[in-house]
């Protein structure tokens, strides 16, 4: 999974870099990203963001939600749809939010 993440990443920023849309990209890379969480025995996952000022609206309401590893894969909540956050200053999104491991205390 890392293999391909790292893929799916290089390949979304080299697209958005030329001014190309990248989300499904970014989409791919998110999707292998909790697939190798599942694998290692990870069962629930909070959404991280830049927490810039670069991060859009639709990012910002993501922040800190939990989701299990099954519901992230089934709804693919990052990159949202109407990401808007523009890294590259070429009006093309780059969603710079991440998944990362949610342990209840």
């Amino acid at each position: 999974w890392q293999v391909m993440k790292s893929c799916y990443n290089e390949m979304a920023y080299i697209v958005a870099e030329e001014g190309k849309e990248a989300m499904h990209l970014l989409k791919e890379r998110n999707k292998c990203e909790l697939y190798e969480l599942k694998e290692s025995g990870i069962k629930k996952v909070r959404i991280l963001t830049a927490r810039d000022e670069r991060v859009c609206e639709k990012c910002g309401v993501l922040e800190g939600r939990i989701f299990t590893i099954e519901d992230a894969l089934k709804f693919l909540p990052i990159p949202p749809k109407d990401c808007s956050t523009d890294v590259f200053g070429n009006k093309k999104t780059f969603c710079r939010c991440a998944y990362v491991c949610h342990f209840e205390s």
